[in-house]
């Protein structure tokens, strides 16, 4: 990984804890609860362009992730519950 990228990786890290805090509880109990309801598409597109990132990866059962300088790097919240992967797509429709 260039040090680039590892430096976009820990602000990345940075920025989406941030904006998770409202949801985060701890980490096992992330992971079963999901993302929550608090965040929201347009947070995750503001971190993809404050970090350059092209692409957003958004799998049940995996937390989102960020195409940056050709590397993934997992947004440091809670796996997408089908819920919350329906939830952040429909804001996106409407």
């Amino acid at each position: 990984m260039s040090e680039e990228t590892k430096t976009k990786t820990s602000e990345v890290t940075r920025t989406a804890t941030v904006t998770s805090t409202e949801t985060a509880t701890s980490t096992a109990s992330k992971s079963q609860m999901g993302i929550g309801e608090n965040v929201r598409i347009q947070q995750l597109f503001k971190v993809m362009v404050e970090n350059g990132a092209s692409d957003l990866h958004l799998s049940v059962g995996s937390p989102p992730a960020m195409r940056i300088s050709g590397e993934m790097v997992r947004v440091k919240v809670g796996s997408l519950t089908s819920e919350d992967s329906k939830r952040l797509c429909y804001q996106v429709l409407n």
